[in-house]
C-alpha cells in the first residue's frame, strides 16, 4: 500500500474503518461526505459516520467476506466527486 491508497482496517467485528490517503483538506473531507452519503445506501451498512479524513462503516450484521466491501469503497473513493455540504451555526447563549 502506498501513501496514494485508502487504509481500511476493522474496527471489532461490527464496523471498519477507512482511512482516506493524503493531506486533510476541504477537497479530501468532501469526498469522504460523498462516500458516506453512498455507503448509507448500501444493504450491509447500519450507520455511515464521517469523521476528518476518514469514515466509520458500521454493519447491519458481521459480514463473512470483506474483500466485496473494501472493493466498492476502494471504488467509491476512485470515482467520488467532492460534495460540498452546508454547514450550520449553532449560537450557545453564555451567562
Amino acid at each position: 500500500m502506498t501513501s496514494d491508497e485508502p487504509r481500511i482496517s476493522l474496527l471489532g467485528t461490527s464496523a471498519l474503518l477507512f482511512d482516506a490517503p493524503g493531506n486533510t483538506d476541504l477537497r479530501t473531507q468532501q469526498r469522504i461526505w460523498a462516500i458516506a452519503r453512498e455507503a448509507e445506501h448500501w444493504p450491509e451498512i447500519r450507520e455511515a459516520v464521517p469523521g476528518m479524513n476518514n469514515l466509520m462503516l458500521s454493519f447491519a450484521s458481521p459480514p463473512t467476506r470483506l474483500e466485496p466491501i473494501e472493493a466498492r469503497l476502494r471504488a467509491a473513493w476512485t470515482s467520488a466527486e467532492p460534495l460540498a455540504v452546508t454547514g450550520r451555526l449553532f449560537e450557545l447563549p453564555v451567562v
